[in-house]
């Protein structure tokens, strides 16, 4: 789809919003291997931002044995921290990282040099994110956030940027909405406190949300309201020195996540769901609240730029090189 274009007048983010850190607090979550077929395998590191779709098809892939058929162990680990993540991966802590392809752009535009390893999920249908309200809010539309405190996980993030944009396309005025930066497992318990008019965030926490809280009601996913259902949701991305000096592992890494993505794109839409769902360790009764997505593994200069025009169009950063990004 084409951006439309509001200028707020905001000045590019300090590459600290970014990169906020040396290391990466993930926890590991290892699932147990399928059958390795013998011999010695290559360890490559992944770690993936917590509660994410594309996880669960890497996990399942894992199981499967479709990685140790490359020669490859995936070491995989979870973080609720995006900007150390990125950080620990061009330090070499972490060989793959994982994140939004709005986030990449920022990254790459705050001098970071990152090269696209491999996409992720592809919206079937709203639902990947939202902005979450109490039903006697009086928050029925995306105007209606004008004068409120809105919930969001970075000052720059894609959401947060959908969210502007959600509002202007409505015919508000963004600069009235008032953000306030909150960790996503914090947001909704603030929402529920009083502390917050409305919170944006992703299916993870709207799943839990939807199921425990009868009083909260989902506005709408702002992602696919501005970039339109069919845009990519995350991606796989790695440092130069990695793309390099590990070609061959990340290309078996791209041909286990090809099998791994083939088993789940084969899935009807209520059995995707179940196995996202357990694979996420939700009740069952939250399962119909998961939005279906497909998956792929290439990535286009247009699937980026997708969300590197908005950002520009915000003022937050300025032209990048996404050629260089996806096929340097």
């Amino acid at each position: 789809m084409s951006f439309r274009i509001r200028h707020v007048g905001a000045a590019v983010a300090a590459l600290g919003l970014v990169l906020t850190a040396a290391g990466c607090s993930a926890s590991d979550t290892t699932p147990d291997a399928g059958d390795t077929g013998g011999g010695d395998l290559q360890t490559l590191s992944v770690v993936m931002l917590a509660g994410s779709d594309s996880g669960v098809a890497l996990q399942r892939g894992m199981a499967a044995g479709y990685f140790a058929d490359e020669g490859i162990e995936i070491d995989y680990s979870e973080t609720d921290s995006p900007p150390s993540t990125v950080s620990a991966v061009v330090s070499g802590q972490y060989d793959i990282g994982h994140t939004s392809p709005a986030v990449a752009a920022t990254v790459i535009a705050g001098g970071v040099d990152i090269r696209s390893v491999a996409g992720g999920g592809i919206s079937k249908e709203p639902g990947n994110v939202g902005v979450l309200t109490l039903a006697d809010s009086g928050i029925t539309r995306w105007k209606d956030l004008e004068g409120k405190q809105v919930g969001v996980n970075a000052p720059r993030g894609v959401i947060t940027l959908a969210v502007l944009e959600a509002v202007r396309l409505d015919g508000g005025d963004p600069a009235a909405v008032e953000l306030v930066t909150l960790p996503l497992n914090q947001s909704v318990t603030a929402l529920e406190d009083g502390d917050l008019d409305a919170t944006a965030t992703v299916k993870n926490f709207i799943v839990e949300a939807m199921d425990t809280n009868p009083d909260i009601v989902n506005l709408g996913d702002m992602v696919a309201e501005v970039f339109g259902v069919g845009a990519l949701l995350d991606m796989f991305y790695a440092s130069p020195d990695t793309m390099s000096n590990k070609a061959a592992l990340i290309e078996g890494f791209r041909a286990g996540l090809e099998k791994s993505y083939a088993d789940m794109n084969a899935l009807p839409a209520d059995e995707w769901r179940a196995v996202v769902g357990e694979g996420m360790g939700r009740e069952e009764s939250q399962w119909e609240f998961l939005s279906w997505q497909e998956f792929k593994v290439p990535v286009t200069v247009a699937e980026i730029e997708n969300y590197s025009d908005g950002l520009i169009a915000e003022g937050w950063i300025e032209q990048i090189d996404v050629e260089t990004f996806v096929n340097g």
